[in-house]
């Protein structure tokens, strides 16, 4: 495959979300996934929510987390590096190493208002949690801005303006559970308000995705529950605040994954969400909320049979077919589910978009979309097991509709987990962010690394 092809589009499965299976990284972010900013998104493609035909998984802002316990780190700027041998060079990228910037949990936005892309960490230093804030300076290198304590914050952040004051803010969760997060605004350059606790009635299950629920210059979010809790959504109010969590029915026993979209060009998100009931169930559901004479709520169920999916994994709205209208895709263990979007806000039934013929093995939760033009699509896949290894797919760009084309299969080693997709260097298109650490005492921490597009 050469590098041309690889600017075109690249869809990249990563099998292990840091931290556990919540989308808590948002390949979003720049990408969309109903971003605010850049990823803390998620709505619409890798970062923002520009109702263009991307988006990411995460949620307007989200997080990518490695969970360490203490972390010390003057965490200063970039560390160049030589392009690895098996990554994305052949592909056409260069990569540098952040070997400064680490931490637990890293979100990706642009805090200061510069139009660039920035990296938000969050780390245990001396045994009390802090934020630091890095600035892209549009070129692939960062320097830092502001360093802050903040008290009880959590591994899942999301980012996003949710007061509608024109700066990114951050929400922070638990992670699994609990009835409040906390929420912290942004200055506009760089930094945060002190925290304060946002307590809501209900109870907080996976991944939460910021999107657009009105026309409001506020971000809201899309909460999911707990076990057969349903779904929460809580407006952000453009005076400041939240309004009082509504209730949504739910999809399965629990949601698995959510991303949020504009599907049908209103300026309203749509949230798709996956549901099951069990670690690897042989059937993917999901069902699209949206709004409707009765209010934001759940259509009917789309079900597929074609083969079991992966418990957590991503869905990411990307326009898979160039038809300029979103789509929906996520993993399975034989190969990816594609619903196709008209435009209209409606999907077709999953379709499943197999594996090569005879191979076995390897399989991924992340899914991360980089989209470089609308004629062909790649994917790269992370195995289950590796630590950075993952398989490259092409599609045959000569295929009339490239679902019907066969996958060729190369392997790559991209350095470490996969987070997702930014634009970090200014050139237009999306690069691909990786977290290079280690396992200490069942917590996983380290620093980041970069996937440049434009070499």
């Amino acid at each position: 495959m050469t590098s041309t092809a690889l600017r075109s589009g690249l869809l990249l499965l990563a099998s292990y979300v840091a931290g556990g299976c919540t989308n808590t990284a948002d390949l979003g972010g720049g990408t969309s996934g109903t971003d605010g900013g850049s990823e803390a998104s998620v709505t619409t493609d890798l970062g923002s929510s520009t109702g263009s035909a991307e988006a990411s998984s995460t949620g307007l802002g989200s997080s990518e987390t490695g969970d360490p316990t203490s972390e010390s780190s003057d965490g200063s700027s970039t560390t160049g590096s030589e392009v690895p041998e098996g990554g994305l060079g052949p592909q056409g990228f260069g990569y540098v190493e952040l070997s400064d910037i680490d931490g637990r949990t890293f979100a990706f936005d642009d805090f200061d208002g510069d139009g660039t892309t920035d990296i938000l960490v969050q780390r245990r230093q001396q045994g009390a949690w802090n934020l630091r804030t890095f600035s892209g300076q549009g070129d692939g290198t960062f320097v830092p801005m502001v360093e802050q304590s903040m008290e009880g914050w959590e591994w899942e952040l999301k980012t996003g303006d949710f007061n509608g004051d024109g700066a990114v803010d951050v929400a922070a969760f638990d992670g699994y559970n609990g009835d409040s997060f906390e929420l912290a605004l942004g200055d506009g350059a760089g930094g945060f308000t002190d925290s304060e606790t946002i307590p809501f009635e209900g109870f907080y299950g996976f991944g939460v995705v910021p999107f657009r629920y009105d026309n409001d210059a506020a971000l809201d979010l899309f909460i999911p529950g707990g076990h057969s809790e349903g779904e929460l959504v809580i407006r952000g109010l453009a005076e400041g605040g939240f309004e009082e969590a509504t209730g949504v029915e739910g999809v399965g026993c629990y949601v698995s994954d959510a991303v949020g979209a504009d599907l049908d060009g209103d300026g309203l998100d749509e949230v798709m969400a996956s549901g099951s009931c069990n670690a690897v169930p042989e059937t993917f559901g999901m069902a699209t909320y949206s709004q409707g004479p009765e209010g934001f709520v759940r259509g009917e169920p789309l079900l597929g049979s074609d083969g079991p999916v992966i418990e957590g994994g991503d869905l990411v709205a990307v326009d898979v077919d160039a038809d300029g209208h979103l789509d929906i895709i996520s993993p399975t263990l034989q190969g990816l589910y594609v619903l196709r979007g008209d435009g209209t806000g409606a999907l077709t039934q999953p379709v499943r978009w197999p594996h090569p013929e005879g191979f076995g093995g390897g399989f991924g939760r992340r899914l991360v979309s980089l989209v470089f033009g609308d004629d062909e699509v790649v994917f790269v896949e992370a195995l289950e097991d590796g630590e950075g290894d993952a398989l490259l797919f092409v599609p045959d760009s000569n295929a009339a509709d490239p679902l019907d084309s066969d996958l060729a299969l190369t392997e790559l080693q991209v350095q470490g987990r996969v987070l997702r997709a930014e634009d970090f260097d200014g050139d237009g298109r999306p690069d691909l962010v990786v977290m290079i650490g280690e396992t200490n005492e069942g917590v996983y921490r380290g620093h980041l690394g970069i996937w440049l597009s434009g070499g």
